[in-house]
């Protein structure tokens, strides 16, 4: 049995992980589904000055809460908070970090500041609540056709805190790159541009790459695809 802790990405919840849950605890593996503050289940907590350091705290207990090595699963901007909490002492834990199609943080630098492409779609979605919190980007910037799967997305997503977007990323803690010891894989969806770039970046650091045809939020509609793509990472 492998122990999961899965970390959902803006607008989400633990809620937007059931069709890969179900799929590693029907194989007989542990799977935690923390929400980030402020967002999903959590959002009656949603305020203006939600930090980063608040969401890798939350992956981080989730992974001491574990009280076993697990498998740290990060989805678009789950990524950040997950990186962070490897890099804490919770992270020794973390045996395997896989990133699906999401953001790789650099210490010192926001997600803004690595993407301003990012920043301008979010400072879009934001005007209607004075900057401060962002509407869920439409399913079809996903690659998302479907409207079963954009209709389940749309209900369920929540507003998104640009403060922890704003935040670098701790210099405090180190990149994963520099971490001993860690096994990493980034794994690309190739429905759409979002993270075409990437693959640069994750092979001059010599991690693993893969790349699994479907849109950003595969997971739900390819769940033992991907199930096997982080068992086997």
């Amino acid at each position: 049995m492998t122990t999961y802790v899965l970390v959902h990405g803006s607008w989400g919840g633990g809620w937007v992980w059931r069709a890969l849950a179900e799929e590693l605890e029907r194989s007989g593996h542990r799977v935690l589904v923390p929400t980030l503050t402020g967002l999903g289940s959590d959002a009656s907590n949603l305020r203006p000055d939600i930090t980063l350091d608040d969401h890798i705290r939350v992956v981080a207990d989730s992974v001491a809460e574990t009280g076993d090595e697990v498998i740290l699963v990060g989805h678009s901007y789950g990524t950040v908070p997950a990186c962070g909490a490897v890099a804490t002492a919770a992270g020794r834990a973390v045996r395997q970090l896989v990133l699906l199609d999401g953001f790789i943080p650099t210490p010192g630098r926001s997600v803004f500041d690595d993407r301003p492409d990012v920043a301008d779609i979010l400072a879009a979605l934001a005007a209607p609540h004075g900057g401060l919190y962002a509407e869920p980007a439409p399913p079809s910037a996903y690659g998302i056709d479907d409207a079963e799967i954009a209709d389940w997305l749309t209900e369920a997503s929540t507003l998104m805190p640009m403060s922890v977007l704003r935040q670098p990323f701790p210099s405090s803690l180190r990149s994963v790159d520099e971490l001993d010891d860690l096994d990493v894989t980034y794994v690309r969806f190739t429905g759409t541009d979002l993270f075409l770039s990437a693959e640069e970046t994750v092979r001059a650091r010599g991690w693993a790459f893969e790349e699994v045809d479907g849109h950003h939020f595969a997971f739900v509609t390819q769940p033992r695809t991907i199930a096997a793509k982080i068992s086997i990472a």
